[in-house]
Protein backbone atom coordinates (compact mmCIF):
# COMPACT_ATOMS: atom_id res chain seq x y z
CA UNK A 1 0.00 0.00 0.00
CA UNK A 2 2.69 2.43 0.84
CA UNK A 3 4.29 1.44 -2.45
CA UNK A 4 1.39 2.28 -4.30
CA UNK A 5 0.77 5.55 -2.51
CA UNK A 6 4.71 6.78 -3.73
CA UNK A 7 4.07 5.40 -7.11
CA UNK A 8 1.35 8.05 -7.00
CA UNK A 9 3.15 10.82 -6.37
CA UNK A 10 6.56 11.03 -3.49
CA UNK A 11 5.87 14.06 -0.98
CA UNK A 12 9.45 14.46 1.16
CA UNK A 13 7.35 13.11 4.53
CA UNK A 14 7.34 9.81 2.05
CA UNK A 15 10.84 9.55 1.13
CA UNK A 16 12.07 10.21 5.11
CA UNK A 17 9.46 7.06 6.49
CA UNK A 18 11.14 5.24 3.16
CA UNK A 19 14.08 6.04 4.31
CA UNK A 20 13.48 5.13 7.88
CA UNK A 21 11.94 2.07 7.12
CA UNK A 22 15.18 1.38 5.23
CA UNK A 23 17.63 1.63 7.97
CA UNK A 24 15.53 -0.24 10.18
CA UNK A 25 15.58 -3.18 7.86
CA UNK A 26 19.29 -3.11 7.53
CA UNK A 27 19.56 -3.37 11.12
CA UNK A 28 17.44 -6.60 11.69
CA UNK A 29 19.15 -7.70 8.67
CA UNK A 30 22.55 -7.25 10.02
CA UNK A 31 21.67 -8.73 13.53
CA UNK A 32 20.04 -11.80 12.06
CA UNK A 33 23.12 -12.29 9.75
CA UNK A 34 25.05 -13.58 13.09
CA UNK A 35 22.65 -16.30 13.54
CA UNK A 36 22.60 -17.52 10.15
CA UNK A 37 24.38 -20.52 11.40
CA UNK A 38 20.91 -21.91 12.87
CA UNK A 39 18.58 -23.37 10.10
CA UNK A 40 15.57 -22.17 12.36
CA UNK A 41 16.15 -18.49 11.49
CA UNK A 42 17.43 -19.16 7.42
CA UNK A 43 13.52 -18.79 6.79
CA UNK A 44 12.99 -15.59 8.75
CA UNK A 45 16.22 -14.43 7.47
CA UNK A 46 15.03 -14.56 3.88
CA UNK A 47 12.06 -12.67 4.98
CA UNK A 48 13.45 -9.72 6.39
CA UNK A 49 15.51 -10.15 3.38
CA UNK A 50 12.81 -9.54 1.94
CA UNK A 51 11.50 -6.69 3.12
CA UNK A 52 14.74 -5.01 3.29
CA UNK A 53 15.07 -5.27 -0.73
CA UNK A 54 11.15 -4.32 -0.73
CA UNK A 55 11.81 -1.17 1.91
CA UNK A 56 15.00 0.10 -0.92
CA UNK A 57 12.84 -0.25 -3.85
CA UNK A 58 10.41 1.88 -2.15
CA UNK A 59 12.84 4.07 -0.61
CA UNK A 60 14.90 4.14 -4.66
CA UNK A 61 11.51 5.12 -6.39
CA UNK A 62 10.09 7.82 -3.64
CA UNK A 63 13.60 9.27 -4.18
CA UNK A 64 13.23 9.54 -7.98
CA UNK A 65 9.55 10.47 -8.20
CA UNK A 66 10.38 13.66 -5.96
CA UNK A 67 13.48 14.87 -7.89
CA UNK A 68 11.46 14.66 -10.83
CA UNK A 69 8.56 16.24 -8.93
CA UNK A 70 11.42 19.26 -8.72
CA UNK A 71 12.49 18.98 -11.84
CA UNK A 72 8.71 19.65 -13.09
CA UNK A 73 8.65 22.36 -11.32
CA UNK A 74 12.05 23.46 -12.45
CA UNK A 75 10.73 23.45 -16.12
CA UNK A 76 7.34 24.98 -15.49
CA UNK A 77 9.15 27.99 -14.05
CA UNK A 78 11.48 28.32 -16.84
CA UNK A 79 9.34 28.05 -19.42
CA UNK A 80 7.26 30.97 -17.62
CA UNK A 81 10.62 32.85 -17.45
CA UNK A 82 11.18 32.28 -21.17
CA UNK A 83 7.14 33.74 -22.64
CA UNK A 84 8.19 36.48 -19.87
CA UNK A 85 10.98 37.39 -21.54
CA UNK A 86 9.70 36.93 -25.16
CA UNK A 87 7.09 39.42 -24.46
CA UNK A 88 9.10 41.88 -22.61
CA UNK A 89 11.29 41.30 -26.17
CA UNK A 90 8.20 42.06 -28.57
CA UNK A 91 7.08 45.33 -26.45
CA UNK A 92 10.64 46.54 -26.59
CA UNK A 93 10.43 45.96 -30.84
CA UNK A 94 7.44 47.41 -30.81
CA UNK A 95 8.46 50.55 -28.98
CA UNK A 96 11.52 50.39 -30.95
CA UNK A 97 9.51 50.57 -34.13
CA UNK A 98 7.24 53.46 -33.07
CA UNK A 99 10.39 55.42 -32.47
CA UNK A 100 12.16 54.70 -36.05
CA UNK A 101 11.79 57.41 -38.38
CA UNK A 102 11.11 55.79 -42.11
CA UNK A 103 11.54 58.57 -45.30
CA UNK A 104 9.30 57.61 -48.06
CA UNK A 105 12.00 58.67 -50.31
CA UNK A 106 15.78 57.85 -50.66
CA UNK A 107 17.65 60.52 -50.50
CA UNK A 108 20.04 63.39 -48.65
CA UNK A 109 18.42 66.04 -45.70
CA UNK A 110 18.36 69.16 -47.19
CA UNK A 111 17.00 70.82 -44.24
CA UNK A 112 15.51 70.19 -40.42
CA UNK A 113 12.67 71.30 -39.05
CA UNK A 114 12.56 70.42 -35.63
CA UNK A 115 15.08 69.68 -32.84
CA UNK A 116 16.69 66.64 -30.89
CA UNK A 117 14.02 66.03 -28.25
CA UNK A 118 11.18 68.49 -29.26
CA UNK A 119 7.54 67.22 -28.90
CA UNK A 120 5.56 67.02 -31.96
CA UNK A 121 2.23 66.10 -33.43
CA UNK A 122 1.26 63.14 -35.96
CA UNK A 123 2.06 64.64 -39.49
CA UNK A 124 3.99 67.29 -38.80
CA UNK A 125 7.09 67.83 -41.22
CA UNK A 126 10.71 67.13 -39.76
CA UNK A 127 13.14 66.97 -42.19
CA UNK A 128 12.97 67.85 -46.06
CA UNK A 129 14.71 65.54 -48.32
CA UNK A 130 15.92 65.85 -51.74
CA UNK A 131 17.17 62.92 -54.36
CA UNK A 132 19.73 64.53 -56.22
CA UNK A 133 21.16 60.77 -57.96
CA UNK A 134 20.24 62.90 -61.06
CA UNK A 135 19.51 66.79 -61.65
CA UNK A 136 17.59 68.33 -63.95
CA UNK A 137 18.63 71.39 -65.81
CA UNK A 138 15.65 73.75 -67.25
CA UNK A 139 16.65 76.29 -70.13
CA UNK A 140 13.94 78.08 -72.24
CA UNK A 141 14.23 78.40 -76.03
CA UNK A 142 13.47 81.82 -77.76
CA UNK A 143 10.90 81.78 -80.33
CA UNK A 144 13.79 82.82 -82.63
CA UNK A 145 14.69 79.41 -82.30
CA UNK A 146 11.80 77.33 -82.21
CA UNK A 147 12.67 75.91 -85.93
CA UNK A 148 15.68 75.14 -84.81
CA UNK A 149 13.93 72.53 -82.21
CA UNK A 150 13.38 69.47 -84.44
CA UNK A 151 17.14 70.01 -85.46
CA UNK A 152 18.56 68.90 -82.30
CA UNK A 153 20.66 65.64 -82.41
CA UNK A 154 22.78 66.11 -78.94
CA UNK A 155 23.01 67.69 -76.00
CA UNK A 156 26.26 68.77 -74.05
CA UNK A 157 26.12 70.00 -70.12
CA UNK A 158 28.57 71.56 -69.12
CA UNK A 159 28.86 72.61 -64.99
CA UNK A 160 30.45 75.20 -63.21
CA UNK A 161 33.68 73.99 -61.48
CA UNK A 162 33.51 70.75 -63.70
CA UNK A 163 33.98 72.35 -66.85
CA UNK A 164 36.39 69.78 -68.18
CA UNK A 165 33.50 66.62 -67.70
CA UNK A 166 30.99 67.10 -70.58
CA UNK A 167 27.42 65.14 -68.85
CA UNK A 168 25.48 63.68 -71.37
CA UNK A 169 21.92 63.82 -70.80
CA UNK A 170 19.33 60.75 -70.05
CA UNK A 171 16.27 62.45 -69.98
CA UNK A 172 15.29 65.56 -72.44
CA UNK A 173 11.44 66.30 -72.09
CA UNK A 174 10.62 69.89 -74.62
CA UNK A 175 7.31 71.48 -73.32
CA UNK A 176 4.35 71.40 -76.11
CA UNK A 177 3.40 74.95 -75.40
CA UNK A 178 4.81 78.10 -75.38
CA UNK A 179 4.73 80.47 -72.24
CA UNK A 180 2.54 83.04 -73.64
CA UNK A 181 4.66 85.63 -71.58
CA UNK A 182 8.19 84.54 -72.26
CA UNK A 183 7.22 83.81 -75.51
CA UNK A 184 9.41 80.60 -75.18
CA UNK A 185 9.69 77.11 -75.11
CA UNK A 186 10.72 75.57 -71.49
CA UNK A 187 13.06 72.24 -72.43
CA UNK A 188 13.88 69.97 -69.11
CA UNK A 189 17.40 67.99 -69.23
CA UNK A 190 18.30 65.46 -66.52
CA UNK A 191 21.97 64.22 -65.91
CA UNK A 192 23.21 61.21 -63.84
CA UNK A 193 24.62 62.75 -60.79
CA UNK A 194 26.03 59.09 -59.46
CA UNK A 195 28.55 60.61 -56.97
CA UNK A 196 26.56 63.74 -55.79
CA UNK A 197 29.05 66.22 -56.93
CA UNK A 198 26.62 68.33 -58.87
CA UNK A 199 24.58 70.53 -56.07
CA UNK A 200 21.47 72.13 -56.45
CA UNK A 201 21.58 76.14 -57.65
CA UNK A 202 24.94 75.37 -59.90
CA UNK A 203 25.05 76.84 -62.86
CA UNK A 204 25.07 74.79 -66.22
CA UNK A 205 26.03 75.41 -69.36
CA UNK A 206 24.30 73.79 -71.77
CA UNK A 207 25.50 72.94 -76.37
CA UNK A 208 22.74 72.30 -78.26
CA UNK A 209 24.06 70.36 -81.12
CA UNK A 210 21.97 70.33 -84.48
CA UNK A 211 21.73 68.51 -87.20
CA UNK A 212 23.10 70.13 -90.79
CA UNK A 213 20.30 71.32 -92.72
CA UNK A 214 20.06 69.86 -96.08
Amino acid sequence: ANLELIKKGARKEDIQIAEANLEQAKATLDKLEKLKEAKSWEVKIQGVQTQWENARSAYQLARTSWEDKLWEKDLELARAQVQNAEAALALARSRFEDCTIKAPISGIISGRFVDEGSVVGPGAPLVSIVDISSVKIVLHISQEDLDKIPLIRKIAVQIENYLNKVFVPQDINISPTMDPRSRKIKVEIRIPNPDLKIKPGMFARVKLILEEEK
